[in-house]
């Protein structure tokens, strides 16, 4: 996160500023999230069945969670949805 937080913000902050933030749909997703166990010293594995996608600006109502993962965070157990559908959004 310390990587990312940082510009993520000022990207937003640079949008509200000149006006765009409501015509510009901001999308910060990847395609797998991690496996919520250890793989021994190397981390934790890919894990395509939960991860997190948000979405700013663009119209999108903020504060919204949609959709949870089961207790341990492995896979989507309520409103799940596949990159397809967010592909698709996005696409319209």
């Amino acid at each position: 996160c310390r990587a990312t937080d940082k510009p993520i913000t000022g990207l937003i902050k640079d949008l509200k500023q000149r006006g765009m933030l409501d015509e510009t749909l901001v999308v910060w997703t990847s395609e797998f999230g991690r496996t919520p166990w250890s793989q021994n010293t190397t981390g934790r594995d890919h894990n395509p069945k939960g991860f997190t996608s948000w979405l700013a600006g663009g119209g999108v109502k903020g504060g919204i969670v949609h959709g949870a993962t089961d207790e341990v965070g492995y896979k989507a157990v309520e409103n799940p949805h596949y990159y397809s559908d967010l592909h698709a959004t996005i696409l319209r």
